[in-house]
């Protein structure tokens, strides 16, 4: 059966209002002239033309339920509803940028105990090592091979991890003949 609003408007009761799809409410907003639109709630064009019908004295506001109120509570909802999700987006922003914050001075932190360490252990080792104790781990200079005696040193001295500034001075306990003068030569 196909809605007539002017069937409906000749003899309309509260029952059938109610009974009214959104479709058939807005053909009866249309018939009045009344803006609506095709993307509105239903309860948003029924509260329209309730209000219409109101003024229009086709209905009395004492036989129609409270339309406009509903419509005024979902909108408190729907802006209670909006508030909650923004509070709880600036909660989850303000956790995220603490959590950022603390981050970062942890990484600070593992930083400065790294550098602490590698101070005390760099000046531990320097402070510690003992040239005499080492120098017998130095290989016996041959002036026949030179060009095997140094990168056999270097090997040494990388593998026990001595310190670089006392390398020369190992070098000189072992050097013997040509290899001595030049080194003195130096000095």
């Amino acid at each position: 059966m196909v809605f007539s609003v002017t069937e409906f408007l000749q003899s309309p009761t509260v029952a059938d209002f109610e009974a009214l799809k959104k479709d058939e409410l807005v053909a009866i907003a249309l018939h009045f002239n009344l803006v609506v639109k095709s993307s509105m709630k239903k309860q948003e064009v029924r509260g329209i033309v309730v209000k219409k019908f109101v003024d229009e004295q086709i209905f009395k506001s004492d036989d129609l339920p409270p339309i406009v109120k509903a419509e005024t509570n979902i909108s408190e909802y729907e802006f209670e509803l909006e508030k909650l999700r923004k509070d709880r987006q600036f909660q989850l922003e303000k956790e995220r940028l603490e959590r950022e914050e603390r981050d970062k001075d942890r990484q600070f932190q593992l930083e400065k105990l790294r550098l602490e360490h590698s101070e005390r252990s760099t000046s531990h080792v320097r402070y510690e090592f003992d040239a005499a104790k080492n120098i017998r781990l130095v290989p016996k200079f041959q002036e026949k091979s030179v060009d095997k005696f140094f990168p056999q040193f270097e090997k040494i001295a990388e593998h026990l991890q001595w310190p670089f500034e006392v390398w020369p001075t190992l070098l000189q306990s072992v050097l013997v003949g040509k290899a001595a003068e030049v080194y003195s030569a130096l000095s």
